[in-house]
């Protein structure tokens, strides 16, 4: 079953407790909500299941989520309607294996970028070191 986009009331979300930290993140959801004020609108959807007539529950997203709650704080003429995907009973294990792939290979690609950079710091040290080494 494919999945579908809605536009949703912002209180018609639930948010149950995550691993996502709203405190931690504070910076991010800031800088996330000034970007969204800018562009007015999110360029990643949060994802919801519906769980009774206009009511929903947030499956993931949880950044973009609470960042574009932060813009309408900030900016009170946003919209207070967030477009969403809407995960049913059919494609939530569809949804959620797509997640967990997409999340690997995000920890992966972060993980490979640390490492160059890592290596590239050592390299420059390393350069800087020969480079007043030889200059002595």
């Amino acid at each position: 079953m494919a999945i579908h986009t809605s536009i949703v009331d912002l209180d018609s979300i639930f948010v149950e407790d995550s691993d996502f930290d709203k405190n931690y993140e504070d910076s991010a959801i800031e800088a996330l909500a000034h970007c969204i004020i800018e562009l007015k609108d999110l360029i990643e959807f949060p994802a919801v299941q519906m769980t009774g007539v206009d009511s929903y529950r947030l499956l993931a997203g949880y950044l973009p989520y609470y960042a574009y709650c932060k813009a309408c704080q900030l900016e009170p003429s946003m919209p207070d309607r967030l477009t969403v995907f809407v995960v049913t009973s059919e494609n939530r294990e569809s949804f959620l294996e797509q997640k967990k792939i997409v999340s690997q290979a995000c920890v992966l690609s972060s993980s490979k970028n640390s490492s160059e950079s890592f290596q590239l710091i050592i390299y420059l040290k390393a350069s800087r070191s020969l480079l007043l080494f030889r200059s002595n």
